[in-house]
C-alpha cells in the first residue's frame, strides 16, 4: 500500500522522518518537494500537454511552440518557462523539476506504468490524483504559495551553459567516433576490393565492422555516406 500523501503543505523535510525511498532520492541528487511545489510543476506538465495537444496535425509541436513563446511573451506565468527557470522559481534544482514534469506528463496521458519503480512514486503519484480531484483553482492557490517572484535565475542560466557545454562535447564526440569508424569502414573495403570487388568489398566491410562494434549495418551505413559526402562516388558503392 502506498504511503498516503497528507493534506498540509510540508515545510523542509527532516532527513530522520523521511521515507526509504525518499533518502534514496536524495541520495541521487533529487530534491524532497512540498505539496505547494508539486502542484506548480502539476500545473506546468497540465500546460505543456495542452498545449502539444493543440498543435497536432498542424506541423508544429507543444514543446516547439512553447519554446517560441518563452521567447515573445513576458514570463509572468510560471506554467510556460523553461524547467529550469521554474526550477528556481520553485527553490528546486533542475534535475528535480525536469523529472517530475516528465512523470506528470506521463501520468495526465493515462501512462501509469512504470512509475512504481521510481524512488518519488508514493509522493507524486498520490499528490497527482489529489491535484486531478481538486477545483484547478485551489490548485493554483496552492501551486502560487511556493512561487517567489524574486527567485535568483543565476542557477538556471548556469544549467543552460552546463548544458549547453554538455551537448557540445557529446556533438564533438559523436563526430570523432563516426570519422573513425568511418576511416575503418574506407580502409577495410579498399584492402578487400582487389579480391573481391567493389560491391562485395563494401558489404563485407560493413558487416565486419557492424559485428565488432556492434552497430546496425544501416547506421554504418548512414555514417559512412555522411563522412563520405564530398566523394559521391565512393559513397554511391556503400
Amino acid at each position: 500500500m502506498r504511503a498516503k500523501f497528507v493534506n498540509e503543505t510540508f515545510e523542509t523535510p527532516d532527513e530522520n522522518n523521511l521515507l526509504p525511498g525518499e533518502k534514496r532520492a536524495l541520495a541521487q541528487g533529487l530534491d524532497i518537494m512540498t505539496k505547494s511545489q508539486l502542484a506548480a510543476i502539476y500545473l506546468a506538465a497540465k500546460d505543456a500537454l495542452g498545449r502539444s495537444e493543440d498543435t497536432k496535425g498542424r506541423g508544429d509541436t507543444g514543446l516547439t511552440r512553447n519554446a517560441i513563446k518563452i521567447n515573445t511573451e513576458t514570463q509572468n506565468d510560471f506554467r510556460k518557462v523553461p524547467a529550469s527557470r521554474l526550477a528556481d522559481l520553485l527553490d528546486l534544482k533542475p534535475r528535480t523539476v525536469s523529472y517530475t514534469l516528465s512523470k506528470y506528463r506521463l501520468l495526465l496521458q493515462g501512462n501509469r506504468e512504470g512509475t512504481e519503480s521510481n524512488h518519488l512514486y508514493d509522493k507524486l503519484i498520490n499528490a497527482f490524483d489529489e491535484f486531478e480531484k481538486m477545483p484547478i483553482s485551489e490548485v493554483f492557490v496552492l501551486a502560487n504559495e511556493a512561487i517567489n517572484p524574486n527567485a535568483d535565475f543565476t542557477r538556471s542560466e548556469k544549467f543552460a551553459d552546463e548544458v549547453s557545454t554538455q551537448a557540445k562535447k557529446f556533438r564533438e564526440a559523436s563526430l570523432k567516433r563516426d570519422k573513425l569508424l568511418s576511416i575503418s569502414i574506407v580502409n577495410m573495403f579498399n584492402s578487400l576490393k582487389s579480391h573481391v570487388g567493389d560491391e562485395k568489398a563494401a558489404k563485407m566491410a560493413l558487416s565486419k565492422i557492424s559485428t565488432e562494434k556492434n552497430i546496425p549495418i544501416e547506421t554504418l551505413r548512414t555514417t559512412i555516406k555522411t563522412y563520405l559526402k564530398n566523394d559521391p562516388i565512393l559513397a554511391r558503392k556503400f
